[in-house]
């Protein structure tokens, strides 16, 4: 088996944890919109730094616009 494969196995443990402690305290739906926004931050940003060998795209008002809507 991969390295990397076992990385996104340990990767999700912090996801899984805080669902069962986030949720009964905020809701299922906030949960959920924080998981979203927290990954279209996420997305926007590794674009803008290139990361994993991907072409570099710049943050702009238009993508910024584009995840919010």
């Amino acid at each position: 088996m991969n390295w990397y494969f076992v990385l996104t196995g340990i990767l999700a443990v912090p996801l899984l944890v805080g669902a069962g402690l986030l949720v009964p305290k905020m809701g299922i739906g906030v949960y959920i919109l924080a998981t979203i926004v927290g990954q279209l931050i996420g997305s926007i940003f590794v674009d803008h730094i290139g990361a994993f060998g991907g072409i570099q795209i710049s943050i702009s008002f238009q993508r910024i616009i584009g995840a919010m809507y």
